[in-house]
């Protein structure tokens, strides 16, 4: 699987429809060492996005055609997580807690430092990494989970919950020798050397994984 590139070798994607305002900026975040893309529209932008490896998205909030909100609802719709930072001359404090609540990393009103653009994109450029990062190992865990029987994953769940071998034996009713043979073949699935790594995928896993309810054998061990 390919690593996440680093935050500086990823795509920033300047959105404004102020050919000056965008062209400036463009220079200041290229000077800074940024790979900017730079667009006149959103909906310019959501036709090449495919072809983009995004680190982050700076847009501003008030355009014609598709405000920087509907952009940004469009995109997490589609299921993005780019970090977005929303710029505007227009936007006032009700806009800004409604970007902020969507998801949104920043709100600067136009005139802004380069610094504080500067400093709010480090901070969505790393934020942007981790998520990757994070979906990455989202995925990995949910193709191992995949591959567990119906009663591995019954004790993958009870044993990541931290019961010990006899009570998830109790809950299943089968045999405590068996958990035991159940757990070892998950940690091996699951890729886990230790326990602490397979509560750690337990928690990157989507919780709707899990079995309403771990259905024990129609007898108990004697």
């Amino acid at each position: 699987m390919p690593m996440t590139p680093p935050a500086r070798e990823r795509v920033v994607v300047l959105i404004d429809d102020d050919d000056s305002v965008r062209r400036a900026l463009a220079r200041r975040l290229r000077a800074a060492g940024h790979v900017v893309e730079a667009f006149a529209t959103p909906v310019a932008f959501l036709e090449r996005t495919e072809e983009l490896d995004v680190g982050a998205i700076i847009t501003d909030l008030q355009m014609p055609g598709m405000t920087g909100l509907e952009l940004q609802g469009a995109l997490q719709s589609a299921g993005s997580e780019v970090p977005i930072i929303f710029i505007s001359a227009h936007g006032d404090v009700d806009t800004g807690v409604a970007a902020m609540r969507a998801g949104a990393v920043h709100f600067l009103s136009k005139p802004f430092a380069d610094t504080a653009l500067l400093a709010t994109l480090d901070e969505a450029l790393t934020l942007a990494v981790d998520r990757a990062e994070a979906r990455r190992t989202r995925l990995a865990a949910a193709r191992a989970y995949a591959a567990l029987t119906a009663r591995e994953k019954d004790v993958f769940w009870l044993v990541t919950d931290g019961l010990m071998n006899k009570v998830v034996a109790e809950r299943l009713g089968i045999a405590e020798k068996t958990v035991k043979i159940h757990r070892a073949r998950v940690m091996e699935k699951m890729h886990a050397p230790r326990l602490a790594d397979l509560v750690r995928i337990a928690q990157a896993l989507d919780r709707g994984e899990r079995p309403a309810r771990a259905a024990p054998t129609s007898r108990p061990p004697r």
